[in-house]
């Protein structure tokens, strides 16, 4: 399963290296390539999920940017949002710790 998303971030890459890329298209592909990335971290943490409930095993907290996890989500949402025209409004909260 991660095979061909091995194929596609590597076509990615090797866009992105086109010298006279447009920065449209430049954009558009960077934004593909962290929307694939994305999505390889679902696949893998759902085939982990899998194979600890086969085994077992435990989870163990791990410490992450709640903003840049926001910011994220939020480049996902954009494209599609622009063409519903639907303008981004999102806050992350002011006392909110950059890393939990």
């Amino acid at each position: 399963v991660r095979t061909p998303f091995n194929g596609i971030m590597g076509m990615i890459t090797l866009a992105l290296e086109v010298p006279d890329l447009p920065a449209k298209a430049r954009e558009a592909i960077q934004e593909v390539q962290e929307s694939t990335k994305n999505l390889l971290k679902v696949m893998n943490s759902l085939l982990d999920f899998s194979r600890m409930e086969a085994r077992g095993a435990s989870l163990s907290p791990v410490r992450f940017s709640v903003r840049e996890c926001v910011e994220n989500l939020v480049c996902i949402y954009l494209p599609t949002a622009d063409l519903k025209k639907i303008p981004p409004d999102w806050e992350v909260a002011p006392d909110m710790p950059d890393i939990i």
